[in-house]
């Protein structure tokens, strides 16, 4: 078997395990209407589920990129599929609200591992040169696990419930533990990687664990207490201690979790800020439109997913298409253009109401889907160019980590629009669609048009940045 072959199949075995997180996420959005009416939960409640397991993510994900440092990063991305397979079993079986909130806890451990894992993997298996095409395959699989799940998930919803979506998940799993352990070559995608040898990094872990756990909560504070409440209060000042705490020792102890002097570098500043809020404005789409779709559109599941297909479909080929020319004619241009094509986009979803037309819709999605792909593989070669090998498991870990909290920003932020707009017209934000009044639907859309005008306008800050900021990294 040449080299070239080898590649490609050692790429689609990592690609198969990171395909299957992106479309558990994607179609664990399209069950939460299924799952609210079940289980008779509120809005804020019902936005637990994905939280929860952003939670998790958030919480191991650079820790996990330094002990991949210690036990390979193979090890780590099967192990990281066994635990996913087990939350997923958890949650398939779970008969409450609070059950299945444990199984996503379970969820979110496993993706942490196989996230702060698999790009580094991909990157180490392409030659330098290849490198924009391997983050352009990456991108695609991403892209196509987001076609994947809505369609799937919209299909198995309607007609297996919401738990088949699990199952799926379990089966996926046990696939990747068995193709990973054949396949993976472990001298390949261990290249660069420095053994540890020294103490675990424990007071790191826990410090960047607990800071960025609290940091989603309090962007969360529309689940169940004010802003300003004492609570939150107490969480934004143990906030500011954890993270002062966390970037103290790692600026003193011999072996980081994180290098945070990475950050002396302004291009990976800006690539990583870019990253952030470019991912908390686009992640509005992935929690409200299907809540849109079922309940103003009143669109089964199943039709659900094919109305997110255009917006899934134009990240996979983007993605794919500018991470192999953007080397060649630079990243800031393709940075720029699709974050400009995202702010428009996020704009007119704010005009969509209950006669908004699908001919109209669907072309939305398709280019602000276009826009995220045009930007979010440039981003991601940048900052792998930025650092070498020895740091890959650790800034693999640090993208995932800011585009997770990106995302999460956005679901809270979006939760906490469209519930505050419901509160302060006299609707409690229940989401049974038998709830669901001509009346109730016009506040809701009230507040649906506030959160993408809302995240419309924060659009702006990374385009700026990236506008006037000299030309990203290029190898």
């Amino acid at each position: 078997m040449n080299n070239s072959v080898k590649k490609w199949i050692t790429f689609s075995v990592i690609a198969l395990g990171l395909f299957s997180t992106v479309m558990e996420g994607s179609m664990i959005g399209l069950a939460l209407p299924s799952i609210a009416s079940d289980l008779s939960l509120s809005l804020p409640k019902i936005a637990w589920l994905p939280l929860i397991s952003t939670i998790a993510i958030v919480a191991c994900l650079l820790p996990v990129g330094n002990i991949s440092d210690r036990l390979g990063r193979k090890n780590i991305y099967i192990l990281g599929a066994l635990i996913m397979g087990v939350g997923a079993l958890w949650s398939a079986l779970s008969l409450d609200f609070y059950s299945l909130i444990g199984g996503r806890i379970i969820v979110g451990i496993g993706s942490a591992m196989r996230m702060a894992t698999g790009m580094a993997m991909i990157v180490l298996i392409f030659p330098p040169n290849e490198r924009g095409k391997g983050l352009g395959a990456n991108a695609t699989t991403v892209g196509l696990a987001a076609i994947s799940g809505p369609i799937l998930g919209g299909f198995l919803v309607q007609y297996g419930g919401w738990q088949s979506i699990f199952w799926i998940q379990v089966f996926a799993s046990v696939l990747v533990i068995i193709l990973g352990i054949l396949i993976i070559p472990s001298e390949t995608v261990e290249k660069g990687r420095k053994k540890k040898s020294g103490a675990f990094d424990y007071v790191g872990s826990l410090t960047s664990a607990l800071g960025f756990s609290f940091l989603i909560l309090v962007l969360n504070q529309n689940l169940g207490t004010g802003f300003f409440s004492i609570i939150n209060i107490i969480m934004i000042l143990l906030i500011f201690i954890f993270f002062f705490l966390f970037v103290i020792w790692e600026l003193r102890f011999r072996d980081p979790i994180f290098d945070l002097r990475l950050f002396k570098n302004l291009q990976f500043s800006n690539i990583i800020i870019t990253r952030l809020i470019g991912f908390s404005v686009g992640g509005s789409l992935f929690f409200l439109m299907p809540f849109y779709l079922q309940l103003v559109k009143n669109f089964e599941p199943a039709n659900v997913g094919l109305v997110l297909f255009p917006g899934a479909l134009g990240m996979a080929f983007v993605s794919s298409l500018s991470g192999r020319i953007s080397d060649k004619f630079g990243i800031k241009k393709f940075v720029v253009s699709g974050l400009v094509i995202n702010v428009v986009c996020l704009f007119l979803i704010s005009s969509f109401d209950s006669n908004t037309n699908i001919f109209f819709l669907m072309p939305v999605l398709l280019m602000n889907g276009c826009g995220m792909g045009l930007w979010a593989t440039p981003n991601n070669t940048a900052a792998m160019n930025s650092v070498n090998q020895t740091s890959f498991s650790s800034v693999s870990a640090m993208l995932n980590l800011i585009r997770t909290v990106g995302m999460g920003s956005s679901l809270a932020l979006s939760s906490a629009i469209v519930s505050s707009t419901m509160i302060a017209n006299g609707f409690e934000p229940d989401f049974s669609r038998d709830m669901f009044s001509l009346e109730k639907i016009d506040v809701f859309l009230k507040g649906f048009r506030y959160s993408f005008i809302t995240f419309s306008i924060i659009g702006f800050i990374p385009l700026i940045l990236s506008l006037f900021s000299k030309e990203l990294v290029r190898k």
